[in-house]
């Protein structure tokens, strides 16, 4: 069977908030999916229980599913699969994703603070968590939270399951066994402090790991906004540890 994916849904600042609709599903990881919910209409946006020709987002939450690894999605990822496929507007967005999308449109109403958020993610492909330098990894990660002061979380996914459901072409190649590592890590920085150099060096140093393989870094910041996301920021859970280690 053909693999059905969804397109324009892996790029942060391409997801609209304004007028557009989102429903949620899956177990998120991040967020309360009320939390999730409340964050769509704080951006003037709607949330919705069921898909259909007139959504624009299904955001997928990022504790897969068992069935996931072997294509069974769900009723309502199936139901986008096949809508995406037949030239609908509609877009499947990463729960990983749709946090960082949230830094880029501020909430109306947030509230001003002197300070800006930072929001660093980095993914890569492994054939299992002993494929790679675990123990390196996680120093030069809580090296950087300690230093920044930052939230840091670690996710795993299948990569069967990603590239089933996303157009990402950095996976084309990869083994459906192997699982996509997404690593991120959100900081409260000073409106003045240049940010760059931090965010280089932090790329050097993951990208140097052993076994990471197919990396890719990105780095967001805001300053506006910033008092709605560090609220949101306090409920997130962080994950400290490697999955599947």
């Amino acid at each position: 069977m053909k693999e059905r994916r969804a397109k324009r849904s892996l790029d942060p600042s391409a997801i609209l908030f304004p007028e557009r609709t989102f429903c949620f599903t899956g177990k998120l990881a991040d967020l309360k999916r009320s939390q999730a919910a409340e964050a769509v209409r704080a951006r003037r946006g709607f949330s919705v229980d069921v898909v259909n020709v007139s959504l624009d987002y299904l955001v997928i939450g990022s504790i897969p599913s068992t069935g996931w690894k072997h294509g069974s999605y769900g009723t309502k990822i199936d139901k986008a699969l096949e809508l995406t496929s037949g030239g609908s507007r509609l877009a499947l967005v990463p729960e990983d994703v749709f946090v960082r999308a949230l830094v880029l449109t501020p909430a109306e109403q947030s509230g001003a603070i002197d300070t800006k958020m930072l929001v660093c993610s980095f993914e890569f492909v492994a054939a299992g968590a002993r494929a790679f330098d675990g123990d390196g990894l996680l120093a030069v990660l809580a090296g950087y939270r300690d230093r920044l002061q930052g939230h840091l979380s670690i996710r795993s996914f299948p990569v069967s399951a990603r590239r089933g459901m996303y157009d990402d072409e950095n996976l084309d190649g990869v083994p459906g066994d192997w699982s996509l590592y997404i690593c991120r890590l959100i900081s409260q920085r000073p409106l003045g402090e240049d940010t760059k150099p931090v965010a280089e060096a932090l790329e050097a140093d993951l990208t140097c790991v052993r076994g990471v393989e197919r990396a890719v870094f990105s780095c967001i910041e805001r300053a506006e906004g910033t008092a709605s996301y560090a609220k949101l920021l306090k409920d997130m859970p962080e994950e400290l540890r490697i999955p599947g280690g």
